[in-house]
């Protein structure tokens, strides 16, 4: 650094730097760990849904197992079944449902033989009947667990249970799995992931019938839930007997993205976070999709957002007979699309564990404390007459030693709230290191290198906030979203307000800058101005985060869709087209109070980087990638807007001051 950016420091200054550098070299171990354990689990499957396939094969008239055979040839590599109801089971003529008033009129008109005549029928109950004793047993077993208290019955040739049931279980209570059509599947190299349906009541002995069902399953390569409540939801008797059972089956447990279910990710902590994210196209948004989008958005999930499981869901479904040669097509796409990302395709298996050892972790808490103490030292110093720095070490002393004692009894809590710090501290003190009191009078001799090299200072000190906070929340359940970076909001305003008041309190004239403004009349212009900003400044916070996806333009994803194609990652817009370019066109002409509103929006910018890597399922060199994309490209905007900026008033300047009298 040179003079005008670094100068002399104090000794409270030169310990910041030293436990900030610190605190670094411990977050550069723990990602560059990261990064490698990433590259190490790059596997993906490609995954259809069991009634989707069973229904194109019914339509083609050929065999499911050819149907199979036909997907797994095309590249699939598994299948998610639902499990089975009553309702599914008589479609598919398993089994024939007949309540007792109808089988009573069966009987009397000597459908099922002499010696059924003598059978006690109960006009209100319910007869399930079937000639496949494995389908018996799996009902009788299930329905006998779940408290539907079954009854076993033989009605002529057939094997019959009488239970009470009412008319909505017959579609919604799960009893089994089709195992002889899992098998042909297992057969022809598919693994099979169940999807458990909801019941109640929830016992242990449901929960281990359960369990001994799933177990039958051939192929069994995980297994998930059906419905937007667990079994039992969220009690903990009830996950521990999950757990307790499920993992002596030695499989993963199976998310969906963007499918919140209760109780999902407490069992995936019992189950000691040994999880495997999927994603699909939901059945509302699929009619928005082609072949090609539906393979860009499949790609992106498994490359930037740690997907492992591709659930293809079959578009055209309405005529099944036409759907099966379109969504073996899509397959095919999907590997391509897969492939060209780098990923294998293959059965994919769980991450290793990973977490950060609490020393790292401390240490690297100590970097952020020292930043926060620096960015309070430079607020402060105005108020405080040069009688800052003592108090600053003392309030960084106290905070150690509570950062310490914190981490330690609730380290989930403390990692979350240093990591938030981490994200508001680091943007501000770069903005407030570079940006010096007498930057409006040295630009002008300036040329555009050094607000360029301003920049890049600036970002980097964004980015070294940005790998300390990674490194705090690098842990397989932040990585995997079953836990996630809290205070989005807090994170991408906070620095907004923060940087303002300290630039604010350093300049003596602020004051009257406001007197004077307050006794000035308000023109139209500025009217509409405000209005302006206040509505970008009300979408940048709505958009941030993972939501608001509604809010964004089929013009604006028609963009990241390019961007993607072209640049392999596609960079943050408020970067790149906003944060950016302004911040550089502050930097080159030099800082003022009147340019609040320029600062406003440029610090956008290094808020938005520091911010993208609170994304901990995405991969870190994906973040990187992203970064250096936002940064180039809003550099050359920067530079652009500079130029175009620069002419206009040069052109402005020479225009005459008024005009003469002839």
């Amino acid at each position: 650094m040179n003079k005008k950016i670094k100068p002399s420091l104090n000794g409270m200054q030169w310990l910041a730097i030293l436990l900030i550098l610190a605190g670094l070299a411990a977050a550069f171990s723990v990602d560059f760990n990261r990064i490698q354990l990433e590259q190490a689990n790059r596997t993906a499957g490609i995954m259809v849904d069991y009634d989707e396939l069973f229904r194109c094969a019914q339509g083609r008239g050929i065999p499911f197992e050819e149907a199979v055979r036909k997907a797994h040839n095309s590249g699939a590599t598994g299948i998610i079944v639902r499990e089975r109801t009553l309702d599914d089971l008589e479609k598919t003529g398993k089994i024939v449902i007949l309540q007792g008033a109808e089988l009573k009129v069966n009987v009397q008109g000597g459908q099922f033989g002499q010696a059924a005549a003598e059978l006690e029928i109960d006009d209100g109950a319910t007869y399930i009947l079937t000639e496949n004793q494995t389908v018996y047993d799996q009902i009788f077993k299930l329905l006998e667990a779940k408290k539907r208290h079954p009854q076993a019955m033989g009605i002529g040739p057939y094997r019959a249970i009488r239970t009470d049931l009412y008319s909505g279980e017959l579609s919604l209570l799960g009893v089994g799995y089709p195992l002889e059509e899992l098998k042909a599947a297992a057969e022809q190299g598919m693994g099979v992931v169940p999807r458990i349906r909801n019941w109640a009541p929830v016992n242990e002995p449901s929960i281990q019938a359960e369990a001994e069902a799933v177990a039958r399953i051939p192929g069994l390569a995980g297994f998930g839930f059906n419905d937007e409540t667990l079994p039992g939801g969220d009690n903990a008797n009830a996950l521990a007997y999950f757990a307790q059972y499920f993992k002596s089956l030695n499989i993963p447990l199976v998310s969906f993205e963007f499918y919140d279910q209760s109780g999902l990710n407490s069992l995936a902590g019992l189950m000691d976070d040994r999880v495997l994210r999927a994603h699909a196209i939901a059945d509302n948004e699929i009619k928005k999709y082609n072949v090609v989008s539906a393979v860009d958005r499949f790609r992106l999930a498994a490359a930037e957002r740690n997907i492992r499981l591709i659930y293809v869901r079959f578009f055209g479904m309405d005529q099944p007979v036409a759907a099966l040669d379109t969504n073996l097509e899509l397959i095919k796409q999907v590997k391509t699309g897969l492939t060209a990302e780098g990923m294998a395709i293959g059965t994919p298996e769980a991450a290793a564990p990973v977490t950060t050892p609490m020393a790292i972790r401390f240490c690297i808490g100590l970097g952020v404390i020292a930043a926060g103490a620096w960015v309070l030292a430079i607020t402060a110093a105005p108020l405080a007459k040069g009688r800052w720095q003592v108090p600053s070490m003392a309030l960084m002393v106290l905070s150690a030693a509570a950062w310490g004692g914190i981490l330690r009894l609730w380290p989930v809590p403390a990692v979350k709230l240093m990591a938030l710090a981490a994200a508001i501290t680091f943007p501000s003190l770069g903005a407030l290191l570079i940006l010096k009191k007498d930057m409006a009078q040295r630009r002008r001799t300036q040329a555009l290198p050094h607000a360029v090299r301003d920049l890049l200072l600036m970002s980097l000190v964004s980015l070294g906030g940005a790998l300390m906070m990674c490194a705090l929340l690098t842990e397989t359940r932040f990585m995997l979203k079953l836990d996630s970076f809290a205070g989005v909001k807090l994170a991408h305003i906070l620095p907004l307000l923060l940087v303002p008041l300290a630039l604010w309190l350093r300049e003596r004239k602020a004051g009257q800058f406001f007197l004077r403004t307050a006794e000035t009349p308000v023109k139209a212009w500025q009217l509409m101005a405000g209005a302006l900003m206040l509505a970008a400044l009300a979408i940048y916070i709505l958009r941030t985060g993972n939501t608001g996806v509604s809010s964004v333009s089929s013009l604006e994803l028609k963009i990241r869709q390019l961007l993607d194609t072209f640049l392999g990652v596609r960079p943050r817009t408020k970067e790149f087209a906003i944060g950016h370019p302004l911040m550089l066109v502050l930097l080159y002409f030099g800082y003022r109070f009147q340019m609040y509103p320029v600062l406003l929006l440029g610090l956008i910018g290094q808020v938005s980087l520091i911010n993208t890597y609170a994304h901990l399922h995405t991969p870190l060199l994906i973040s990187l990638f992203r970064s250096f994309n936002g940064l180039w490209l809003g550099l050359l905007a920067g530079c652009a807007a500079v130029l175009m900026l620069s002419r206009g008033w040069r052109m402005i300047s020479k225009q005459p001051k008024g005009r003469g009298h002839s």
